[in-house]
């Protein structure tokens, strides 16, 4: 479930207009820098509390990185600012997330900058935003076994991916 929800805010903050400087999108937690600003998304801790026997209640931490790299400090952290704001607000368009939550709000948003080792600054902003879901307790019937599909590697600096 928590990947849907992931999907479901990527696509949100994709769709937003005020948002479409941004270019790429992870679904990772943590900062992988591009070219531009770029918007990561991950879910740090999620927590279980029993609702009955057949369901819990689901309160999942999902932080919104926004960053990007710009030598001008004041120009960088203007626009990290701006669009953690937006990202904000986009958010809390829809506090349901389409049906997929119960509730969700923003709870943070942290703003800082740093140098990163080749000396250019990198803006960025964390948003926390909270979501509460129902999960059942019981592993769905039709649940597969995990398998590996993809083997992935880095070849003389070249990300090397194997279907199987």
């Amino acid at each position: 479930m928590i990947q849907e929800i992931i999907e479901a805010i990527k696509e949100k903050l994709k769709a937003e207009p005020r948002l479409n400087e941004i270019k790429t999108h992870h679904i990772v937690d943590g900062m992988l820098p591009a070219l531009g600003p770029t918007i990561s998304i991950g879910c740090e801790k999620i927590k279980y509390a029993d609702k009955d026997s057949d369901l819990d209640e689901v309160t999942a931490n999902i932080r919104v990185y926004v960053y990007t790299k710009d030598m001008a400090a004041e120009r960088g952290e203007q626009k990290i600012k701006y669009l953690a704001k937006e990202i904000r607000y986009t958010l809390l368009e829809d506090i349901y997330l389409g049906g997929l939550v119960g509730s969700s709000t923003v709870t943070d948003i942290t703003h800082m900058s740093d140098q990163v080792n080749n000396g250019s600054l990198i803006h960025f902003a964390m948003v926390d935003y909270e979501v509460t879901y129902f999960e059942s307790r019981r592993r769905p019937d039709n649940d597969p076994l995990p398998t590996v599909k993809v083997i992935g590697g880095t070849l003389n600096s070249q990300q090397i991916d194997i279907d199987l």
